[in-house]
């Protein structure tokens, strides 16, 4: 009872860690880091992407405009911290953004760092299955929506 006690807890502050950062990317390395959880820099390996929901009205798409779906895993060494299914639009996203998430490991948030962007959440963080916490959120640049995310992090991240 206390460990599940604990665990919860400790859930529960990083919900907490997780509301004060605009960046997941950057939540997790701070917290990872205070924690001891994996080493190193955070990754996403790339996952087949799956069947998705269909558009979200969020992204307020216009007819004709390109959609892309990136499913990754993101890790910190050998340890799995989260997944995240990304609908983006490559049209409206800064220059070179949409060729490295095409080319590379680098995680969204941080390519999107020196851009000014905003993760707005589109309803609280959520108990999902497997004792793992899920949000959803829409990310915008300059007020204009350019992506949908939803991301569900592992216990690993408050056991």
């Amino acid at each position: 009872m206390a460990t599940e006690f604990l665990a919860s807890a400790a859930r529960d502050a990083f919900r907490d860690h997780l509301a004060r950062h605009r960046s997941v990317t950057e939540a997790l390395a701070d917290w990872c880091h205070a924690r001891g959880i994996g080493s190193g820099p955070i990754r996403a390996e790339r996952l087949a992407p799956g069947a998705g929901a269909g558009v979200p009205a969020a992204l307020s798409v216009r007819p004709g405009e390109a959609l892309v779906r990136r499913r990754v895993r993101l890790m910190r060494g050998a340890v799995a911290l989260a997944e995240a299914d990304n609908l983006y639009l490559p049209g409206r996203l800064p220059a070179g953004v949409a060729h490295a998430l095409d080319e590379t490991d680098t995680p969204f948030f941080t390519l999107l760092a020196a851009h000014g962007f905003a993760r707005d959440p589109l309803a609280p963080p959520r108990d999902a299955a497997g004792g793992a916490l899920e949000t959803v959120a829409v990310v915008t640049i300059g007020g204009r929506p350019v992506s949908h995310v939803r991301e569900r992090f592992a216990p690993a991240l408050w056991r």
